[in-house]
Parts: C-alpha cells; sequence; structure tokens
C-alpha cells in the first residue's frame, strides 16, 4: 500500500475507491495508466481554445466522471465547477478561464503522480 501513498496527494481515499476496482490493486494501477490515455482533457483543452463550449461541456463532464470514479477527488472538485459553468449560456469567459487553470493544474499533477506509479505491485500488496 505505501507505494500508492502518493496518490493521497490527489485526493485519492484508497479505502473508498478500491471497492470499484474489486480491492484489486492492480487492476487499479491499469486503469490509472489508461486514465493518461483519456481523449477527453486533450479535447477540452482545444474545444476552449475554440471557444465551442458544447463540445468543452461534454468533454469536462466525461473527465469528471472518470476522475471520480478513479478516486482523483482534486481534479474531480475543479470539472465540477467547470462543468457547471459550461453547462449553459451565457458563458462567462472569465470564470470558465478560472476554472479551466485549476483544472488543467489538477490534470497535470494527476498525470505526473500516475507516471511515477508501479506498473504493477507484488502480489501481496
Amino acid at each position: 500500500m505505501e507505494q500508492l501513498q502518493c496518490l493521497e496527494e490527489l485526493g485519492v481515499d484508497l479505502d473508498a475507491t478500491l471497492p470499484r476496482f474489486l480491492g484489486n490493486k492492480n487492476f487499479y494501477l491499469k486503469m490509472l495508466a489508461k486514465f493518461l490515455d483519456d481523449p477527453n482533457y486533450d479535447l477540452l483543452e482545444k474545444s476552449l481554445q475554440e471557444q465551442d463550449y458544447e463540445t468543452a461541456f461534454r468533454a469536462v463532464h466525461t473527465l469528471k466522471g472518470v476522475s471520480v470514479n478513479m478516486g482523483l477527488n482534486l481534479l474531480y472538485d475543479e470539472t465540477v465547477l467547470l462543468t457547471e459553468e459550461l453547462r449553459k449560456p451565457p458563458y462567462d469567459e472569465d470564470k470558465i478561464s478560472m476554472f479551466f487553470q485549476e483544472t488543467d493544474r489538477q490534470y497535470h499533477r494527476c498525470v505526473k503522480v500516475i507516471r511515477q506509479l508501479p506498473k504493477d505491485l507484488p502480489c501481496g500488496e
């Protein structure tokens, strides 16, 4: 379990999260690795640059769901704010920008930590 303690800085509560993965830490690690391949963050960033707020909403809403299921609670908290701001017009571009900056910061923290995790844990951990 010590090898997963770095996830605490992302707001992960392993006791609450692992049951979603049948209590299997290696399965959880594999799913975290797949999180790195999820296209929704890139789609969100591109859509916001293009001011395509409907696509940005769908991307951040999906990212919100993925982050809560993965137990990435600090990222989830930021995506909630951005999701609600993008839910319907009128759009407040200053708030969208502010909420995206925090989402971006948390997302990149997650990526950094996940990349440092082991691919597998020894049996019994």
